[in-house]
């Protein structure tokens, strides 16, 4: 057999033995690891064309080979000691957990390799990788197959707890202010709901000793076994329940101030309270100022407070009684002194008293000492007038007496009758002549008396001539008649001479609508005749009564011898001085706008049924009490005036309880129903305004009539607003006094939220504050994934957070956020936060190249799903930078060394670098120095 020697050099080292084999190739011979010595390396050896190739750091050197197979080539080497590194350290995630993990990288050693662990207590371990470990140190020791260790290499699992604990706020307490103190002490808060998946080192709040009136917020923070922390909130809400106590200077009972219906009077009232307060305010019933005189009466003082928290005192009433003791003064129109009227026994005297007080007075009333009416005549003599009146409050003034006297200073007219031109009687140079006198006066008179010129007695016969009569006469107040003088001529053949009584003026009677009157007439004639006949104008006897008026008597005689007398006329006028009867007008209770049409009326001596006129007004248009003068005027211009109340309710409206109510945007208001009127016809009028008077809209119209109906709030602004309701009653035609309430409509506050929000684990969350459109809106949130690191519910702005996802895909957690503003709750809002998985790599191991030789993929693991991978630091070896790959790449390695690093990512989110080394070695280089030679099979032989 032929055998072929080949020496081959490897960087130096030459103990290469050749031995002889059959039908093996080259590729064999060094795989198969013949060797009768070692080396450092084994270098691979490739066919080319019937070529062995052999790589060396400087040159490749073709070495021919015989066409012949069998040859076998045996390195020998020498082995290197296995050197470990540490990969990756998976620490343990709590004090006694058993979840850390340790990977190594083993470089150098020969063929099969084993694993020597030692760690805490007895732990040991043959794996490479190893898991499922407690916290403490690790140490490994490689043994490769030649039985080489490596040195001993020590490592630590240590603790790393990410994880924040979770901490739920006792509930929200609610307490009164402690007696006689603005504050609450010693309030029991309630323990908090607290877990950690290491165990809770400690929980503690700040919570005050005392806690003042109104919202405080305690925090509570729970501290785990690593520091990781977590905080909570709880509302403690203090309510001032104790209500100030107000105290006034007494009731009061006073006299009223000289010359004023009422009196100044100092009041006053403190308030004391738990908590602060100011001065009570006073509201007078009569709504006047507090300082301002109180009038005649009974006026009550409503004292009220609210102290600085809110809290209304009990009011309290303080009466103030002005008692009026001062007595009206009356005046009258001085004492008179008067003349008679003309063709009067009196005189029509005006009269007349006023009162002053310090209250209201009405005008006095006057009594006759003759008991008539004031307005009636006053009989000649003296009269006395005693006036009277009493005030508004029923104080008597002194009574005033008045003196009216009269004095008759009008004469007594004697009416005689006639100068007479009479004939003689037969016979006679004279006559018989019938004389006759009257006389009247305004007052009492008798007759006249005459004396004749020729000295004879009246009744004498008169001598044919001329005789005058001179008569005379005095009335019953002395009062003497300008004398009268009569002539008589006697003429023969005279007719008879009637004389009457003369023509009367007289009153009529008093409560008729005539006067009985006494008339009469006589006749004279030179020769004997009769008494005359009277014709009445009216056609009734001469005894019936006289009609007011003028009536005339014609009177006729006819003497014995037929001579007829001339017919004489007699006048009787009646005059009717006598007003209509005053009545008693009863009041009237009546409506605004409607006219009175109803007038009253008396009766007269003459007109029997009289209507009352007034120029006062007959229709009204607001409330109150009026009079009417109604004066009743008879047909001869007599009148009497009479007053009658006029009395028109007042409609009334109550203050509704819906006064001072608060309600949300859209709530439905319930209908309001207004009371306190008892009237017919009764309805209401009602508008609002805001409380500065401009125009509003809270859902309804802004006026209306009748009950304000059903209607749902509105309030479209960014503030509360308070409507200004004004009611004004109506009954009987008549508007009342209005009454105001209100009304406030807060908003509903809108939330304006942040975009869906996405990041990665192990970042800080920070959440925008959250805006609303209404001032002093407050925030409630609730978190539908407690495992992102953000607590399940809070208040206000959302705290910055780590964010953790501890799973190999995205976590979703949807917040919802609820704006509340002065209890009106708005709609919800929701947004989400994803948190993205960390990406991590595991580092590959170590790898060595051949300078040419073209590397495989070399897969790499890590998570989560979809992950990818930038590689850098390769470029020296041949392994440019790569981005985004899902492995390392197949490349042509370049000698050299390099330190490649992985950057794992994915979702956006970029991992923790890894690294690992890469050693690629040069090309040997293989000469074969001697010549060929011939083996024999089996024999041994020395190349060099």
């Amino acid at each position: 057999m032929k055998a072929i020697f080949v020496l081959i050099t490897f960087f130096g080292f030459t103990n290469f033995i050749l031995s002889e084999t059959t039908n093996l190739n080259l590729r064999e011979i060094v795989q198969k690891k013949i060797f009768s010595e070692k080396v450092e390396e084994a270098i691979p050896v490739v066919e080319i064309n019937s070529k062995a190739v052999i790589i060396s750091r400087s040159k490749i050197s073709p070495i021919p080979l015989p066409a012949v197979s069998g040859i076998k080539m045996s390195p020998t080497t020498k082995a290197a000691q296995p050197i470990v590194t540490f990969g990756e350290i998976t620490p343990a995630t709590c004090e006694g957990n058993n979840d850390g993990a340790i990977a190594i990288n083993v470089t150098g050693g020969t063929g099969d390799l084993k694993y020597e662990w030692t760690g805490p207590g007895t732990f040991s371990s043959t794996e490479k990788n190893i898991s499922n470990l407690l916290p403490g140190s690790y140490t490994i020791i490689v043994i490769d197959a030649e039985g080489i260790s490596s040195s001993p290499e020590t490592t630590s699992i240590t603790i790393e707890d990410k994880q924040h604990p979770t901490i739920t706020a006792p509930a929200t307490v609610t307490v009164n202010t402690n007696n006689n103190t603005c504050k609450a002490s010693g309030v029991t808060l309630g323990t908090p709901t607290t877990n950690d998946n290491c165990g809770i080192k400690n929980t503690t709040n700040d919570a005050p000793a005392d806690f003042p009136v109104g919202s405080t917020t305690v925090t509570w923070t729970v501290t785990d076994n690593s520091d990781n922390t977590a905080t909570a909130t709880q509302i403690v809400t203090v309510t001032d329940n104790e209500k100030p106590v107000i105290t006034h200077n007494g009731d009061q009972n006073v006299n009223s101030d000289a010359g004023t219906c009422s009196a100044a009077v100092t009041v006053s009232a403190t308030a004391t309270d738990n908590c602060s307060v100011g001065d009570p305010s006073g509201t007078r019933s009569d709504g006047l100022a507090l300082n301002a005189a109180y009038s005649v009466g009974s006026t009550t003082i409503t004292w009220s407070v609210t102290d600085a928290k809110g809290v209304d005192a009990t009011p309290v009433t303080q009466t103030i009684v002005v008692t009026d003791n001062e007595k009206p003064v009356i005046t009258h129109n001085g004492d008179l002194n008067v003349n008679s009227d003309a063709g009067t026994c009196g005189a029509v005297v005006s009269v007349s008293a006023t009162a002053t007080d310090n209250c209201s007075v009405g005008n006095p009333s006057g009594t006759r000492s003759d008991g008539l009416a004031l307005n009636a005549a006053y009989p000649v003599g003296s009269t006395t007038i005693t006036w009277n009146i009493t005030d508004s409050n029923g104080v008597d003034a002194t009574p005033v007496t008045q003196t009216i006297v009269v004095t008759d200073n009008e004469k007594p007219v004697i009416t005689h009758n006639g100068d007479l031109n009479v004939n003689s009687d037969a016979g006679t140079c004279g006559a018989v002549v019938t004389v006759s006198a009257t006389a009247t006066d305004n007052c009492s008179v008798g007759n006249p008396s005459g004396t004749r010129s020729d000295g004879l007695a009246l009744t004498a016969a008169y001598p044919v001539g001329s005789t005058t009569i001179s008569w005379n006469v005095t009335d019953i107040n002395g009062v003497d008649a300008t004398p009268v003088t009569q002539t008589i001529v006697v003429t023969d053949n005279e007719k008879p001479v009637i004389t009457h009584n003369g023509d009367l003026n007289v009153n009529s009677d008093a409560g008729t609508c005539g006067a009985v009157v006494t008339v009469s007439a006589t006749a004279t004639d030179n020769c004997s005749v009769g008494n005359p006949s009277g014709t009445r104008s009216d056609g009734l006897a001469l005894n019936a009564a006289y009609p007011v008026g003028s009536t005339t008597i014609t009177w006729n005689v006819t003497d014995i011898n037929g001579v007829e007398a001339t017919p004489v006329t007699q006048t009787i006028v009646v005059t009717d001085n006598e007003a209509p009867i005053k009545p008693t007008i009863p009041d009237l209770t009546w409506s605004c706008g409607k006219e009175i049409t109803d007038f009253p009326t008396t009766t007269d001596n003459c007109d029997g049924t009289i209507t009352g006129t007034t120029s006062d007004p007959l229709e009204f248009d607001s409330f109150g009490t009026y009079t009417i003068t109604w004066t009743f005027t008879d047909s001869s211009n007599n009148s009497v005036t009479a007053e009658q109340k006029v009395i028109i309710p007042e409609p009334t409206v109550d203050v509704p309880s819906i006064n001072g109510n608060s309600y949300c945007h859209l709530e439905q208001i319930d209908a309001i129903d207004f009371s306190g009127n008892d009237l017919d016809n009764k309805n209401y009028e009602w508008f609002y305004k805001d409380i500065n008077g401009n125009n509003l809209d809270i859902g309804i119209s802004a006026s209306g009539t009748g009950n304000i109906p059903q209607f749902q709030a509105k309030n479209i602004t960014n503030k509360s607003v308070t409507a200004n309701f004004t009611v004004i009653p109506i009954g009987n035609d008549c508007k009342g006094t209005p009454v105001n309430f209100t009304i406030t409509i807060d908003p509903i506050p809108s939330l304006t939220i942040p975009q869906n929000i996405v990041v990665c684990a192990g970042e800080d969350v920070n959440i925008p504050v959250f805006v609303s459109n209404v001032e002093g809106t407050e925030f409630t949130w609730e978190n539908s994934n407690a495992n992102i690191g953000l607590a399940t519910t809070g208040q206000g702005t959302i705290p910055v957070f780590k964010a953790i996802n501890e799973s190999n895909s995205p976590i979703t957690a949807t917040i919802t956020t609820t704006p509340m503003a002065s209890g009106c709750e708005g709609n919800s809002e929701t947004f989400t936060i994803t948190i993205n998985p960390f990406p991590k790599v595991t580092a590959p191991a170590d790898q060595i190249y051949c300078n040419g030789v073209s590397a495989p993929p070399l897969p790499l693991e890590g998570f989560p799903t979809g992950l990818k991978y930038d590689i850098t630091g390769g470029a020296a070896i041949g392994l440019s930078n790569k981005t985004s790959v899902t492995e390392i790449p197949t490349f042509t390695p370049l000698t050299g060394n390099a330190t490649i690093t992985i950057t794992p990512k994915a979702n956006g989110c970029t991992g923790t670098p890894v690294t690992y080394n890469v050693t690629v070695n040069p090309t040997p280089n293989v000469s074969v120095s001697p010549a060929s030679q011939a083996i024999c099979s089996g024999g041994l032989q020395t190349l060099i």
